[in-house]
Protein backbone atom coordinates (compact mmCIF):
# COMPACT_ATOMS: atom_id res chain seq x y z
CA UNK A 1 0.00 0.00 0.00
CA UNK A 2 1.10 3.61 -0.90
CA UNK A 3 1.57 5.83 1.55
CA UNK A 4 0.79 9.59 0.45
CA UNK A 5 2.42 12.35 2.18
CA UNK A 6 -0.51 14.46 1.41
CA UNK A 7 -3.64 14.07 4.07
CA UNK A 8 -5.04 17.22 4.10
CA UNK A 9 -8.10 17.35 2.29
CA UNK A 10 -11.48 15.21 2.72
CA UNK A 11 -10.84 11.91 0.82
CA UNK A 12 -14.18 12.20 -0.68
CA UNK A 13 -13.50 15.39 -2.52
CA UNK A 14 -10.27 14.73 -3.79
CA UNK A 15 -8.92 11.94 -6.11
CA UNK A 16 -4.78 10.44 -5.62
CA UNK A 17 -2.41 8.53 -7.77
CA UNK A 18 0.79 7.97 -7.31
CA UNK A 19 3.75 5.40 -9.34
CA UNK A 20 6.89 4.16 -7.72
CA UNK A 21 10.87 3.82 -9.30
CA UNK A 22 9.39 5.44 -12.61
CA UNK A 23 13.22 5.35 -14.55
CA UNK A 24 13.01 9.15 -15.04
CA UNK A 25 15.73 11.83 -13.54
CA UNK A 26 14.70 13.13 -10.07
CA UNK A 27 16.48 16.72 -11.09
CA UNK A 28 14.04 17.11 -14.20
CA UNK A 29 11.21 15.45 -12.64
CA UNK A 30 11.62 18.07 -9.54
CA UNK A 31 11.24 20.68 -12.55
CA UNK A 32 8.36 19.57 -14.00
CA UNK A 33 6.40 19.16 -10.75
CA UNK A 34 7.20 22.80 -9.64
CA UNK A 35 5.53 24.20 -12.84
CA UNK A 36 2.10 22.11 -12.64
CA UNK A 37 2.14 22.62 -8.98
CA UNK A 38 -1.29 24.57 -8.79
CA UNK A 39 -2.52 24.44 -12.59
CA UNK A 40 -6.14 22.94 -14.02
CA UNK A 41 -5.83 19.13 -15.08
CA UNK A 42 -6.78 20.17 -18.54
CA UNK A 43 -4.42 23.19 -19.02
CA UNK A 44 -1.49 20.63 -17.43
CA UNK A 45 -2.39 18.22 -19.71
CA UNK A 46 -2.31 20.34 -23.00
CA UNK A 47 0.96 21.81 -21.34
CA UNK A 48 2.36 18.38 -21.20
CA UNK A 49 1.60 17.38 -24.47
CA UNK A 50 3.16 20.98 -25.58
CA UNK A 51 6.40 19.72 -23.89
CA UNK A 52 6.48 16.74 -25.77
CA UNK A 53 6.65 18.27 -29.24
CA UNK A 54 9.15 20.42 -28.32
CA UNK A 55 7.10 23.37 -28.71
CA UNK A 56 7.42 24.81 -25.01
CA UNK A 57 9.90 24.27 -22.79
CA UNK A 58 10.17 23.36 -18.69
CA UNK A 59 11.71 26.29 -16.68
CA UNK A 60 14.74 25.33 -14.53
CA UNK A 61 15.46 27.32 -12.04
CA UNK A 62 17.55 24.41 -10.38
CA UNK A 63 20.11 21.44 -11.44
CA UNK A 64 20.35 23.91 -14.87
CA UNK A 65 24.23 22.96 -15.72
CA UNK A 66 23.93 22.15 -19.42
CA UNK A 67 20.48 24.10 -19.67
CA UNK A 68 20.76 26.84 -22.50
CA UNK A 69 18.06 30.10 -23.03
CA UNK A 70 14.77 28.77 -24.30
CA UNK A 71 11.74 31.11 -25.70
CA UNK A 72 9.76 31.91 -22.95
CA UNK A 73 9.61 34.21 -19.39
CA UNK A 74 12.35 31.81 -18.45
CA UNK A 75 15.85 32.01 -18.37
CA UNK A 76 17.36 28.75 -18.36
CA UNK A 77 15.05 25.96 -20.10
CA UNK A 78 14.59 22.05 -21.26
CA UNK A 79 12.56 19.71 -23.39
CA UNK A 80 11.94 16.71 -20.96
CA UNK A 81 10.70 14.62 -23.34
CA UNK A 82 10.36 11.27 -21.13
CA UNK A 83 9.85 12.78 -17.99
CA UNK A 84 6.59 14.97 -19.45
CA UNK A 85 5.44 11.79 -20.90
CA UNK A 86 5.45 9.73 -17.38
CA UNK A 87 3.75 12.94 -16.09
CA UNK A 88 0.56 12.77 -18.40
CA UNK A 89 0.12 9.07 -17.62
CA UNK A 90 -0.04 9.75 -14.29
CA UNK A 91 -2.02 12.83 -14.53
CA UNK A 92 -4.39 10.56 -16.82
CA UNK A 93 -4.84 8.50 -14.44
CA UNK A 94 -5.92 10.72 -11.40
CA UNK A 95 -8.61 12.10 -13.18
CA UNK A 96 -10.06 8.33 -14.15
CA UNK A 97 -9.99 8.15 -10.57
CA UNK A 98 -11.90 11.36 -9.88
CA UNK A 99 -14.07 10.45 -12.58
CA UNK A 100 -14.70 7.47 -10.93
CA UNK A 101 -15.81 9.09 -7.87
CA UNK A 102 -18.30 11.42 -9.48
CA UNK A 103 -16.13 14.36 -9.12
CA UNK A 104 -16.79 17.36 -11.58
CA UNK A 105 -13.65 18.15 -14.18
CA UNK A 106 -11.19 19.96 -14.57
CA UNK A 107 -9.81 19.58 -11.27
CA UNK A 108 -7.28 21.61 -9.65
CA UNK A 109 -3.84 20.25 -8.80
CA UNK A 110 -2.90 20.76 -5.36
CA UNK A 111 -0.05 18.34 -4.34
CA UNK A 112 2.49 17.02 -6.78
CA UNK A 113 5.85 15.58 -5.30
CA UNK A 114 8.79 13.91 -7.03
CA UNK A 115 10.93 11.96 -4.39
CA UNK A 116 14.58 10.42 -5.10
CA UNK A 117 14.16 6.47 -5.29
CA UNK A 118 16.70 3.62 -4.56
CA UNK A 119 19.17 3.95 -7.32
CA UNK A 120 20.76 0.15 -7.47
CA UNK A 121 23.82 -0.49 -10.37
CA UNK A 122 23.38 -1.05 -13.63
CA UNK A 123 23.87 -4.14 -15.47
CA UNK A 124 26.00 -5.20 -18.14
CA UNK A 125 28.76 -2.48 -19.93
CA UNK A 126 27.14 -0.11 -17.86
CA UNK A 127 27.46 -2.00 -14.60
CA UNK A 128 29.49 1.16 -12.49
CA UNK A 129 26.21 3.66 -12.74
CA UNK A 130 23.90 4.36 -11.16
CA UNK A 131 20.23 4.02 -12.10
CA UNK A 132 18.39 6.89 -11.99
CA UNK A 133 14.66 6.43 -10.50
CA UNK A 134 12.23 8.55 -9.00
CA UNK A 135 9.03 8.26 -7.23
CA UNK A 136 6.05 10.52 -8.01
CA UNK A 137 2.89 11.13 -5.91
CA UNK A 138 -0.23 13.20 -7.60
CA UNK A 139 -3.56 14.87 -6.01
CA UNK A 140 -6.31 16.55 -7.22
CA UNK A 141 -9.17 18.37 -5.76
CA UNK A 142 -12.78 19.22 -6.78
CA UNK A 143 -13.51 23.30 -7.08
CA UNK A 144 -16.15 25.45 -7.71
CA UNK A 145 -14.46 25.82 -11.16
CA UNK A 146 -15.17 21.99 -11.78
CA UNK A 147 -18.35 22.07 -10.32
CA UNK A 148 -19.78 24.66 -13.09
CA UNK A 149 -17.88 23.03 -15.80
CA UNK A 150 -19.58 19.77 -14.50
CA UNK A 151 -21.07 18.31 -17.90
CA UNK A 152 -24.31 16.75 -17.68
CA UNK A 153 -24.48 12.87 -19.87
CA UNK A 154 -25.92 13.15 -23.19
CA UNK A 155 -28.63 10.67 -22.53
CA UNK A 156 -30.15 13.40 -20.04
CA UNK A 157 -29.86 16.56 -22.73
CA UNK A 158 -31.88 14.13 -25.28
CA UNK A 159 -34.79 13.54 -22.88
CA UNK A 160 -34.78 17.11 -22.07
CA UNK A 161 -34.96 18.15 -25.79
CA UNK A 162 -38.10 15.54 -26.22
CA UNK A 163 -39.96 16.62 -23.86
CA UNK A 164 -40.49 20.51 -24.53
CA UNK A 165 -41.34 19.19 -28.18
CA UNK A 166 -44.04 16.96 -26.91
CA UNK A 167 -45.22 19.89 -24.75
CA UNK A 168 -45.61 22.44 -27.99
CA UNK A 169 -47.39 20.32 -30.05
CA UNK A 170 -50.86 20.94 -28.33
CA UNK A 171 -50.06 24.45 -28.40
CA UNK A 172 -49.75 24.46 -31.93
CA UNK A 173 -53.46 25.09 -32.72
CA UNK A 174 -54.40 28.00 -30.94
CA UNK A 175 -50.92 29.27 -32.32
CA UNK A 176 -52.47 29.25 -35.71
CA UNK A 177 -55.96 30.85 -35.02
CA UNK A 178 -54.09 33.56 -32.91
CA UNK A 179 -52.06 33.89 -36.69
CA UNK A 180 -55.76 34.00 -38.56
CA UNK A 181 -57.02 36.92 -36.50
CA UNK A 182 -53.88 38.77 -36.66
CA UNK A 183 -54.13 38.03 -40.68
CA UNK A 184 -57.82 39.03 -40.60
CA UNK A 185 -57.00 42.24 -38.62
CA UNK A 186 -53.72 43.34 -41.03
CA UNK A 187 -56.76 42.56 -44.27
CA UNK A 188 -59.34 45.06 -41.86
CA UNK A 189 -56.51 48.00 -41.48
CA UNK A 190 -55.83 47.88 -45.50
CA UNK A 191 -59.29 48.01 -46.15
CA UNK A 192 -59.62 50.87 -44.05
CA UNK A 193 -57.03 53.08 -45.59
CA UNK A 194 -57.67 52.21 -49.62
CA UNK A 195 -60.86 54.35 -48.40
CA UNK A 196 -60.29 58.25 -48.92
CA UNK A 197 -61.26 60.41 -45.67
CA UNK A 198 -62.91 63.61 -46.32
CA UNK A 199 -59.98 65.75 -45.42
CA UNK A 200 -58.26 63.61 -48.31
CA UNK A 201 -61.25 65.41 -50.52
CA UNK A 202 -60.87 68.65 -49.96
CA UNK A 203 -57.79 68.46 -50.79
CA UNK A 204 -58.53 67.62 -54.24
CA UNK A 205 -58.14 70.93 -56.31
CA UNK A 206 -61.31 71.37 -58.91
CA UNK A 207 -60.31 72.70 -62.41
CA UNK A 208 -62.22 75.62 -63.07
CA UNK A 209 -63.61 76.01 -66.92
CA UNK A 210 -61.43 78.96 -68.60
CA UNK A 211 -63.59 81.51 -69.62
CA UNK A 212 -63.72 81.85 -73.61
CA UNK A 213 -61.87 84.38 -74.90
CA UNK A 214 -62.99 86.67 -78.15
CA UNK A 215 -61.32 86.52 -80.90
CA UNK A 216 -58.86 89.06 -81.70
CA UNK A 217 -59.92 91.42 -84.21
CA UNK A 218 -57.45 92.34 -87.03
CA UNK A 219 -55.93 95.95 -86.46
CA UNK A 220 -55.99 97.97 -89.68
CA UNK A 221 -52.50 99.07 -91.11
CA UNK A 222 -52.54 102.72 -90.63
CA UNK A 223 -51.40 104.66 -93.65
CA UNK A 224 -48.17 106.31 -93.76
CA UNK A 225 -47.87 109.80 -94.26
CA UNK A 226 -45.72 111.61 -96.87
CA UNK A 227 -42.68 112.74 -94.59
CA UNK A 228 -41.98 116.34 -95.39
CA UNK A 229 -38.23 116.75 -96.16
CA UNK A 230 -36.38 118.64 -93.98
CA UNK A 231 -35.50 121.85 -94.41
CA UNK A 232 -32.15 123.18 -95.72
CA UNK A 233 -30.75 125.58 -93.38
CA UNK A 234 -31.08 128.74 -94.83
CA UNK A 235 -27.76 130.48 -95.01
CA UNK A 236 -27.54 133.85 -93.29
CA UNK A 237 -28.76 136.76 -96.38
CA UNK A 238 -26.14 140.26 -96.18
CA UNK A 239 -27.79 143.09 -95.18
CA UNK A 240 -29.27 144.61 -98.17
CA UNK A 241 -28.84 149.00 -97.99
CA UNK A 242 -31.12 151.09 -96.96
CA UNK A 243 -33.06 153.22 -99.87
CA UNK A 244 -32.99 156.38 -99.09
CA UNK A 245 -36.53 157.43 -99.21
CA UNK A 246 -37.15 159.88 -101.86
CA UNK A 247 -39.76 162.63 -100.61
CA UNK A 248 -41.37 165.02 -103.06
CA UNK A 249 -38.88 167.77 -102.06
CA UNK A 250 -36.36 165.75 -103.80
CA UNK A 251 -34.08 165.13 -100.66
Amino acid sequence: MIKYAFTKYDPATMARAANRDVGISFKKSVMIAQKLRGMMSDKALAYLGRVQAQKEAVPFTRFRNGAGHKPGAMAAGKYPVKAAAEFAALLEQAVANAENKGLGTPLRIVHIVANEAARPLRAGRKRSQATKRTHLELVLVETDESKKREKRPKKAKKKEKEAPQEASAPKQAPQKAQKEASEEKNEASEKKETVPTPVEKTDVKKEIPKKKEAPEQPVKPVPKTAEKPAAKPTEPQAASPKKKEVTKDGN
